[in-house]
């Protein structure tokens, strides 16, 4: 892959950079139309790293080059390999890693925004004396994301021109015609997720008392309803705004929490969807990753797309355990 970061991966690190300074929005070479059309979503390493950032009023002296910094963090996975590293198709070799206790081979032309577990993050001391050593199998990788078309499963590979006009294409007018899903990945070594269902991610969106007055907050609080949906459970942000008279679900800001669970009634994928009146309304599908990989996973798609949400799970999995290098490396 070359030092020059692909338009694809500029979107979500375009999201992240604003976080600290609008002046991070020229930290990719984009034309600014393309910037208004698509939405960048917002991927795994995003996440953490909006986690990890001080509030923008404590952001100390952010500079120029301590955006460049971050940048070529970022982006600089695929020049951290080992001589030895196994080679994708172009030569190039695979960012090699740990994910979850499986050793892996991540494609540098599909895989953006790789972190390992001692990158800088958005510590900008940090960053400036950032020295990352060469990556073996048992460096442990903790964020990264994809993209691919959902309707042929077919991967978003930034080195074939015909998939990257493919991506200009898909969006459509409105986006409500997009067959692309982004994959999201995190790996927290201190807090291995241990779960085989979520369960607990659900009686969390339906607890009371974690909702902070006025209740009911529509977008944080949901309710069981007696509709399905694509096989799937509709839960709503329920109650009337007394300003409006409306039902909250009808809110600008409110969503839907669609439900799927296994055999014995576990919750084994959870999707999110905004309510808005838009045609690409956004839908955050997270779902339990099968043994043996250990991470938390989440796709997200416009909500045209939510009656794929059974093959987006599916191919996202099928991507991911393509990546597992199989001859036992760790």
């Amino acid at each position: 892959m070359t030092s020059k970061p692909t338009h694809t991966t500029c979107k979500p690190l375009l999201l992240a950079l604003s976080l600290a300074s609008a002046a991070l929005l020229t930290a990719c070479d984009k034309a600014p139309a393309e910037k208004n059309a698509k939405p960048a979503p917002q991927t795994a390493i995003t996440a953490a790293a909006a986690n990890s950032a001080p509030a923008a009023a404590e952001t100390p002296n952010i500079t120029t080059e301590d955006m460049g910094n971050l940048a070529r963090a970022m982006h600089g996975a695929a020049s951290q390999q080992p001589d030895d590293a196994p080679k994708d198709k172009y030569g190039q070799p695979y960012i090699i890693g740990n994910l979850g206790g499986v050793p892996v081979n991540l494609p540098s032309s599909v895989v953006s925004l790789v972190e390992y577990d001692d990158s800088p993050g958005w510590d900008p001391e940090k960053l400036r004396t950032y020295n990352p050593p060469t990556r073996s199998y048992q460096s442990v990788i903790t964020s990264f994301g994809f993209y691919f078309f959902n309707s042929d499963a077919q991967l978003l590979d930034n080195n074939d021109p015909a998939l990257r006009e493919r991506d200009d294409k898909d969006w459509g007018i409105d986006g409500s015609t997009s067959d692309k899903v982004g994959v999201h990945i995190l790996f927290e070594p201190q807090y291995p997720p241990k779960f085989k269902n979520l369960d607990s991610w659900l009686a969390r969106r339906m607890d009371k008392a974690r909702v902070e007055p006025p209740y009911p907050d529509h977008a944080n609080y949901f309710e069981k309803t007696a509709e399905t949906l694509y096989g799937l459970e509709v839960y709503i942000n329920p109650g009337t705004d007394s300003k409006t008279g409306k039902p909250w679900r009808k809110h600008e800001n409110a969503k839907d929490l669609f439900i799927g669970r296994d055999s014995e009634g576990h919750v084994q994928t959870l999707i999110e969807c905004s309510n808005k009146p838009v045609p690409s309304a956004p839908c955050v599908q997270y779902f339990v990753f099968p043994p043996p990989m250990s991470i938390e996973i989440n796709a997200d798609y416009g909500r045209s797309q939510l009656s794929q949400w059974q093959s987006i799970q599916r191919n996202a999995i099928q991507f991911l355990t393509n990546f597992q290098d199989h001859r036992g490396r760790i």
